[in-house]
């Protein structure tokens, strides 16, 4: 980039290429592959190796959008969360927010787990948790819900299109014919 003061020519370095013109003469940028995400599949993006004539057509039904999917394959994804509990953070009045990764640890060493589990946050204070084993689903349902300093930490059962704010959240549950088969 050149500007000119008082009628001399000046070189003025710019480090933020996006602020420079365009040179013909510099070399073209490197192509660094972008990951696949659902959304360049359905743009029918360049990165997609799935043909859009492959995806469900979508419904569209007032203000909802359905898409038909699979329900064998529907059944089967849905036993991958036979092992999950919902949760829900109730904290005082004036209690600092807690961090994911904070409450994690407290109910870790409240719980104490022997295989490795997953806290994901859902909002309005409630979260999907994960577990590895039924045995510790169990140990952690059968103590039901969790006193922390900064309030109470509640268990309900999992269940499929949960929506949070949406129900009502209390530990309760026919635990022999849920958890044992």
């Amino acid at each position: 980039m050149t500007a000119t003061s008082s009628g001399t020519a000046t070189k003025v370095a710019c480090s933020w290429a996006f602020m420079c013109p365009l040179d013909e003469s510099s070399p073209p940028e490197s192509h660094i592959p972008k990951a696949k995400t659902f959304a360049s599949v359905l743009f029918a993006s360049t990165e997609s190796s799935v043909p859009i004539t492959q995806l469900p057509i979508p419904v569209v039904r007032g203000d909802k959008t359905y898409v038909k999917i699979n329900e064998a394959l529907y059944q089967e994804q849905l036993k991958n969360f036979k092992t999950n509990i919902i949760g829900r953070l109730l904290l005082r009045k004036g209690s600092t927010p807690l961090k994911t990764s904070a409450l994690k640890q407290l109910l870790n060493d409240l719980w104490k787990p022997v295989a490795p589990w997953r806290l994901v946050p859902l909002g309005k204070g409630y979260f999907d948790i994960h577990f590895t084993t039924i045995d510790d689903l169990r140990r952690v349902w059968g103590r039901g819900t969790c006193s922390l300093a900064d309030g109470l930490f509640r268990l309900a059962q999992w269940k499929p299109n949960f929506v949070p704010g949406e129900t009502s959240h209390i530990h309760t549950l026919n635990f022999g014919s849920d958890f044992m088969g």
